[in-house]
């Protein structure tokens, strides 16, 4: 059996592809576990993403009723998907058992309370965040009016983000996790070493090379020698 893939390239030409049954099958399950990654990747970073894009909507457009809803629903798609990987974070769900055994727990903790201040910042803009926009009629100051007020917001959340996470929202793990992780650190410590390691590596090579030198020259000078005595 055999399948047949059309694609338009430049120009309007077509390009035709042939796969075997088995050929298709690979490029199928290829295909959704890229999807299945690219899921659980965007469970992960969706506050992060959609923070960012609340952030440019508000700086570079004005706050007319328009954008103003469309700003409002970034807002509440932030905060469910904030709730939703703390769920995922806390009770080991789809994300989880995908990329938690690819990051050290460390990793995954500031994930965490990365996304947790995404959530109460986007909490805060939610009720105040078009007041401090419109604190001043120039655009500029517009800008950095709210730009400011997120910095300071993180500054807050932050704290109480690293007082949540650890203490109540706290990281899933198993042992099968934990002895990943373990043999994740493992071989890292065993193929990656410190600057002062290298440092040193390099110092011993320069200084054998400069020993081979010197050897080498010791033999000219007595090849030298014996060749002139004889």
């Amino acid at each position: 059996m055999e399948f047949y893939k059309l694609w338009r390239g430049w120009g309007g030409t077509i390009g035709v592809a042939k796969f075997s049954l088995g050929e298709m099958v690979g490029i199928q399950f290829v295909s959704l576990l890229i999807y299945v990654i690219a899921l659980a990747l965007a469970v992960s970073i969706l506050p992060m993403i959609l923070f960012a894009i609340y952030l440019f909507s508000i700086i570079s457009r004005d706050s007319d009723e328009q954008s103003s809803v469309y700003r409002l629903w970034i807002n509440i798609l932030t905060v469910i998907s904030t709730i939703y990987f703390l769920f995922d974070y806390h009770y080991g769900w789809f994300s989880f058992k995908l990329l938690g055994g690819v990051m050290y727990a460390e990793t995954y903790d500031w994930l965490a309370t990365t996304n947790l201040s995404i959530g109460l910042i986007s909490i805060l803009l939610f009720f105040v965040g078009h007041e401090v926009y419109r604190v001043s009629p120039s655009k500029l100051l517009r800008v950095v009016a709210i730009l400011f007020f997120v910095f300071i917001g993180f500054k807050f959340t932050d704290k109480i983000s690293e007082s949540i996470v650890p203490n109540l929202i706290t990281q899933y793990n198993d042992e099968e996790l934990t002895n990943k992780r373990l043999e994740m650190k493992k071989s890292y410590d065993e193929n990656h070493h410190s600057d002062e390691y290298y440092e040193n590596q390099i110092l011993e090579m320069e200084e054998e090379d400069r020993k081979q030198e010197q050897r080498n020259k010791d033999f000219d000078k007595n090849f030298a020698n014996e060749y002139l005595n004889n």
